[in-house]
């Protein structure tokens, strides 16, 4: 969110989670403050779906609202995901009557406004089952399909990565210079 955007007083919302059953602290820190912000039709959002693995957003996460959202098209992925996930399962295990269960279904229909990034993932995924046959029986072809279907899978799986960033300001001077 663009936090100019963001009324404080009339849109954000503090509440306590206990934490003395999953971390261990001082009594004087047993609770962590939560922050929620409500909705307003004045505020600006900002999304991409074309971010992946090479962009990124940065902005103060102590201060800037940010949240997810679930993507239409998030749940065929999520069919071809497990479906593939089994697949790679059942061909480490060698059940076969698994697999032919797993490679015989009917394609999913994506909703009209996937985005484009998880259009092609999902695709890239269907293709995988589809293509498996062509892979048994030639122990290379299937290690490179194994590998395949992996970067297939992850290209499915959200990632964020939160750092905080630390900076000293030292004097223009020897030995700082």
């Amino acid at each position: 969110m663009d936090r100019r955007t963001l009324n404080k007083k009339k849109h954000q919302l503090c509440y306590s989670l206990p934490t003395e059953d999953f971390l261990e602290r001082d009594e004087s820190i047993s609770a962590n403050d939560i922050w929620a912000f409500l909705h307003d039709a004045e505020q600006r959002w900002y999304f991409n779906s074309d971010l992946d693995a090479s962009s990124a957003y940065v902005f103060d996460t102590l201060g800037t609202p940010h949240g997810a959202v679930i993507l239409p098209g998030e749940d065929v992925a999520e069919q071809y995901y497990l479906r593939l996930n089994s697949l790679i399962e059942s061909v480490k295990r060698g059940n076969e009557n698994e697999i032919d269960k797993l490679i015989t279904f009917e394609p999913a229909v994506l909703p009209s406004d996937t985005t484009a990034p998880l259009r092609q993932a999902v695709v890239d995924m269907e293709t995988l089952l589809h293509d498996f046959n062509q892979c048994q029986g030639d122990v290379k072809t299937m290690e490179g399909w194994l590998e395949n279907a992996g970067l297939a899978m992850d290209k499915v799986v959200r990632k964020s990565l939160e750092m905080r960033a630390v900076a000293v300001v030292t004097p223009d001077i020897w030995p700082f210079k």
